[in-house]
């Protein structure tokens, strides 16, 4: 999520340095973010990094957690 944050942040302040028009209104901003915190739920540490060697990966997990919510 924290790369995400960033990540709108630098488009929506090169946007404005180059005067282009980049309509990431509000509501877009938080659901973007949103779904970044999803993802990130089944995260263990370096899980990108150990994708490969832990199955199954991180995004299985945070399916479960999520579909378990309710």
């Amino acid at each position: 999520m924290h790369t995400v944050d960033k990540a709108l942040q630098k488009i929506i302040k090169n946007s404005k340095i180059t005067g282009t028009n980049v309509d990431i209104r509000d509501y877009d901003f938080k659901l973007t973010r949103f779904a970044a915190l999803l993802h990130d739920v089944g995260h263990y540490p370096f899980s990108h990094a150990l994708d490969k060697r832990i199955q199954p990966d991180h995004e299985h997990y945070s399916a479960i957690l999520v579909k378990n919510l309710s």
